[in-house]
């Protein structure tokens, strides 16, 4: 655990600076901030771009699968999706009536608005790595890869029946009787 053991010792402060996911976060918003400057002459949220990328690799999938590429809730990606094919960008397989495990398709119009775009994120993630050798780059996808799949696993104290608080509010939302309106 090396230097975050002492986080665990009240003599030493807690300082958000020595936090790493302090700086993953931060720098994940700057960075949909940067994006979204670029994006937004082309018609473009950071969010829709993300989609757009990940169907242009992985074409067909359904909501779930694109929610955990995407890191976004399925509730936000399906609104998403659903504006998206409004502009022709992408189509839903018909295969399912359960729209959830629809495959969801990047249209030759999406794919242009993808191919439209894609230098100038290309240019941006240039533009942050400048400097950074090769090996340092690979270094650091390691080390990210690494720690999204530590931070997956099950944490201590965490309870099988432990349910993080999002997923407990839709589940009481749709235990909540429906008022008819007389």
């Amino acid at each position: 655990m090396g230097e975050y053991s002492r986080i665990n010792h009240t003599s030493q402060p807690f300082r958000v600076s020595d936090w790493p996911m302090y700086y993953l976060a931060t720098t994940e918003r700057q960075h949909t901030r940067n994006a979204s400057i670029l994006l937004h002459p082309y018609g473009v949220h950071h969010r829709e771009w993300r989609v757009l990328a990940i169907l242009n690799e992985h074409n067909g999938r359904t909501i779930g699968h694109i929610s955990d590429i995407a890191g976004l809730e399925r509730s936000t990606l399906s609104k998403l999706v659903e504006a998206m094919e409004g502009r022709g960008w992408l189509r839903r397989g018909t295969e399912n009536h359960d729209r959830r495990r629809s495959p969801v398709f990047l249209t030759e119009k999406g794919r242009r608005k993808f191919e439209e775009t894609l230098p100038l994120i290309l240019n941006l993630f240039r533009s942050y790595f400048e400097g950074v050798p090769p090996d340092g780059l690979r270094e650091l996808m390691r080390m990210l890869r690494d720690l999204k799949a530590r931070v997956a696993r099950p944490t201590p104290g965490w309870r099988s029946e432990s349910v993080d608080p999002e997923t407990e509010r839709r589940r009481r939302r749709r235990q909540r009787p429906v008022r008819s309106r007389a």
